[in-house]
């Protein structure tokens, strides 16, 4: 088996041929395969991307709805603020009148109390010292007067305090001031 030479030649040369039509094949394969997986990185980054936007949709959505129902809450409890405080005026108003009212019966029952005169059969001895005890002073007239007992809140109303001002300095509810002020009119209509 004796080959020419020209045999070695042509085998060689159609080995050449033959790997010089499969290497474009291997190059286009594998950059086929290559833009294959550059086309999916993109697709899987887009598909990402899109994720990504909806989630930040849905935290906006959702802050948008937290800040709405913040407000609602915040309207709703102002609203019951401002209920409370309308109540508490009519609850100090209802107590300055029953304190009025009870004072009015106070005085009342006081005025048609009748008054027992003290038989001579029935004194009692009483020691010098209690006796001196008993016998204080009795109160000048302006003492006994309701502007006497509460000279500050009358001075105080006087220079123009609001009843809040004066119920804040003093310490005096604002129904007792309302109280103190209506029945010194009422004394002084009396008088």
């Amino acid at each position: 088996m004796n080959l020419d030479p020209l045999w070695y030649v042509v085998i060689i040369g159609a080995a050449a041929i033959l790997y010089a039509v499969m290497i474009p094949r291997q190059r286009k394969q594998q950059t086929g395969n290559q833009s294959e997986i550059v086309r999916e990185v993109e697709e899987t980054l887009e598909h990402f991307m899109d994720e990504i936007d909806q989630d930040n949709k849905e935290l906006v959505q959702l802050v948008t709805q937290m800040k709405q129902d913040f407000v609602t809450q915040q309207n709703i409890l102002g609203h019951r603020v401002e209920q409370l405080e309308h109540r508490c005026q009519q609850l100090e108003l209802q107590l300055g009148q029953q304190a009025q009212q009870w004072i009015a019966q106070q005085q009342t029952s006081i005025a048609e109390e009748p008054i027992h005169s003290v038989e001579p059969s029935l004194t009692i001895s009483v020691p010098v010292v209690e006796q001196q005890q008993i016998t204080e002073p009795e109160p000048s007239k302006e003492d006994a007067s309701i502007k006497g007992r509460y000279a500050e809140v009358f001075a105080l109303y006087e220079d123009g305090k609001s009843i809040d001002m004066i119920s804040k300095k003093t310490g005096i509810p604002s129904g007792e001031i309302q109280l103190i002020l209506q029945l010194s009119k009422q004394e002084a209509s009396r008088d």
